[in-house]
């Protein structure tokens, strides 16, 4: 295994396979390589081998996610600016979904 795993959380993540022909990252996610304790006392970048329901958030959704708290609201029950916001971000997010997956906006409530 190659030194460039334990790189910073700065650091852009490396994509494809690395000299051991072992693919590297290919999300940079919110808190990867993160210094922690280890039992010997020594801090070492975090590796998240414990990941399912509660996998961290991509840097881009994460950053996308801050620009549009300001603006959240109530989705599908507001009148006023920041609910309407709401409703159409979760409207327009719900159709890119729904055109990866394949599938129509008409065809049922999901």
């Amino acid at each position: 295994m190659t030194t460039d795993r334990l790189r910073s959380p700065t650091d852009p993540a490396p994509v494809g396979p690395d000299a051991d022909g072992v693919a590297g990252t290919l999300a940079d996610l919110v808190g990867a390589g993160l210094p922690v304790p280890c039992l010997d006392g020594v801090d070492r970048p975090y590796r998240d081998l414990d990941t399912a329901a509660s996998t961290p958030a991509m840097a881009p959704v994460a950053a996308a996610v801050v620009d549009m708290l300001p603006w959240y609201s109530s989705v599908h029950r507001g009148a006023g600016y920041k609910s309407r916001r709401s409703t159409a971000a979760f409207e327009e997010a719900r159709g890119r979904v729904l055109d990866f997956c394949g599938r129509s906006g008409d065809d049922g409530e999901g």
